[in-house]
């Protein structure tokens, strides 16, 4: 049975099918949308270069978001995200750049089951987040597990 076709100049019709060009992505071929979304992302790998208070300030709206979709507790603020100089896992310094770094910082929750609050998170590297589901090698999980024991985990 073929879908019977839309009308033309219905307004029912024309809000479906702009919800359905931004759904699929077809907006994008509008060069207002498409000059609004890199000034937007352009500002956005700014803010994350630019250092460790505004990365902070930053990343807290998408951190919020996941919570939110994962159902999680989120009531942490700018000033409860310390970001160090250096990974507390590896040693390394935090790299500030606009794309993923394996040493960029990364806000982990010290117990995952108790949210996004005050005192349960911590800014370790991208890597050392990503290896607690991802072990590549032994010496990064003794190298994590060494320092969850210095902090009483």
């Amino acid at each position: 049975m073929a879908r019977p076709r839309l009308a033309v100049g219905d307004k029912a019709t024309e809000r479906k099918r702009a919800a359905n060009r931004a759904w699929t992505g077809e907006a994008m071929h509008d060069a207002a949308y498409r000059a609004k979304w890199n000034a937007w992302r352009k500002e956005h790998a700014r803010q994350l270069r630019s250092g460790p208070e505004t990365w902070a300030r930053h990343i807290l709206p998408l951190i919020r978001d996941r919570a939110k979709r994962a159902g999680v507790a989120f009531s942490i603020t700018p000033d409860d995200v310390v970001v160090p100089e250096r990974c507390p896992v590896f040693g390394m310094p935090f790299v500030f750049a606009s794309g993923p770094h394996d040493f960029s910082p990364s806000v982990d929750r010290r117990r995952p089951a108790l949210g996004y609050v005050p005192g349960n998170v911590v800014v370790i590297s991208r890597r050392a987040n990503a290896i607690k589901y991802n072990v590549e090698t032994s010496a990064e999980v003794q190298a994590v597990a060494d320092w969850m024991r210095g902090e009483g985990l």
